[in-house]
């Protein structure tokens, strides 16, 4: 090992001199670096001041709804497959504008491709785990909502206005779900008791040229009853026995008024649903405007009023069928309308902001403005340096034009 060697191992002159000559070029822009920072945080101070407080407000909707369509069923969460038909409705950015415009609430919304996936969160049964619920590990119970905003009032009043529009918009659209299943089931069912009708009509033509046919037969031989000429009936699985004329023509007649009696609780049927539909043309123009009564809180009322103006002065036992099928469900949705959905929790009241972050932006601009400017000071020195270095040397002369003893 040369002395050399042991010399670069334990000093390493060249990296103290080039430290040395950094340290000295970073001293000739000190007033540069210094000036250049100083500026820059005061700027920084400006902007940071200027930029609005950003508070935010939590709320938790719950979704306890009814799986199936009737008065009876009990409250429970909304399964998977129906929030997710549920979810692509209510990430639709116009209904929400044009629900917070209903509203009043004047603040603009700013939507991205991430914002109901980021300010609407669902909360599912297995995460709760609630005691006692049983058969709802694939349900959604509740709703998160979280909302930003200059202020904590207005935050609040978003936050509100948000889960408002998801309490509405889920109440309208299993009324309206409530009312197609209804419209469906009387439009089908409308189709069976035709068939039924003209089925019993054909039975009952049937019987009636039986029993003119008896009756014929009895009355050109007064003997007949005497006769063996009757019809062999099966009484039971076992047993057979034989009807006289007589007998035969009481079943025919008790058969004719079965087949009346079904034809009469058929049209009575008929009737039923013929109100149900009635009932759907008269609230047809409700949803004529495209989907803006999804977010119409005055829907459940309206659909409540047309009920009442339709089967007003009605009291034949069909129309009061009707009648508790359709405002039998809409009462039970106007209880439910303050209950199942509603806010468990918020929306709260922010005690402070939650940005921005202004000592982190300001030492972010102090280190930024630092790096920056000594970069350029080190571009400066070596843009002068490289300038000094092409400058051609002075020659001395004497005053005669000839070169100088010094010189030569």
């Amino acid at each position: 090992m040369t002395p050399r060697d042991s010399m670069d191992d334990a000093g390493d002159p060249e990296r103290g001199f080039f430290l040395f000559g950094l340290f000295r070029v970073l001293w000739k822009w000190r007033h540069l670096i210094f000036l250049g920072t100083v500026g820059s945080m005061l700027l920084g101070v400006v902007v940071v001041l200027l930029l609005p407080a950003q508070y935010q407000s939590r709320a938790i909707i719950s979704l306890d709804l009814p799986r199936r369509m009737d008065a009876d069923s009990k409250l429970k969460g909304m399964e998977i497959p129906t929030y997710q038909r549920f979810e692509s409705i209510f990430q639709d950015p116009g209904l929400l504008r044009r629900y917070s415009k209903r509203q009043q609430f004047k603040a603009g919304w700013e939507f991205d491709d991430d914002f109901f996936q980021e300010h609407f969160q669902p909360r599912y049964a297995f995460e709760a785990r609630r005691p006692g619920i049983k058969g709802m590990e694939n349900s959604v119970t509740a709703i998160a909502v979280r909302a930003e905003d200059s202020t904590a009032q207005r935050a609040r009043e978003r936050a509100r206005i948000m889960g408002n529009y998801i309490i509405t918009l889920c109440r309208n659209l299993y009324a309206v779900d409530f009312i197609e299943t209804r419209t469906r089931k009387s439009n089908a069912r409308i189709l069976e008791i035709n068939d039924n009708i003209l089925r019993q009509e054909s039975d009952t033509e049937s019987l009636r040229e039986k029993e003119a046919f008896i009756i014929n037969e009895l009355l050109k031989l007064p003997g007949i009853a005497n006769r063996t000429d009757r019809e062999l009936v099966t009484a039971s699985r076992e047993t057979e026995k034989y009807l006289s004329p007589y007998q035969q023509l009481v079943a025919v007649k008790m058969s004719i008024k079965e087949n009346q009696l079904r034809v009469r609780r058929y049209e009575q049927e008929f009737r039923f649903h013929g109100l149900i539909l009635q009932y759907v043309s008269k609230t047809a123009h409700l949803f004529s405007r495209g989907d803006s009564h999804l977010v119409d809180e005055g829907l459940l009322d309206a659909l409540q009023r047309e009920g009442a103006s339709l089967f007003a002065g009605q009291t034949d036992t069909e129309a009061r069928q009707a009648s508790n099928a359709i405002m039998g469900q809409l009462a039970q949705w106007q209880i439910r309308r303050d209950s199942a959905h509603n806010f468990i929790n918020g929306p709260t009241l922010p005690e402070r902001s939650q940005g921005p972050n202004r000592n982190r932006i300001l030492i972010g601009v102090f280190f930024l403005a630092l790096v920056c400017f000594t970069f350029i000071a080190l571009l400066l020195e070596a843009w002068f340096r490289g300038k000094s270095a092409h400058i051609p040397p002075v020659v001395a002369t004497d005053r005669s034009g000839e070169l100088s003893p010094e010189t030569e």
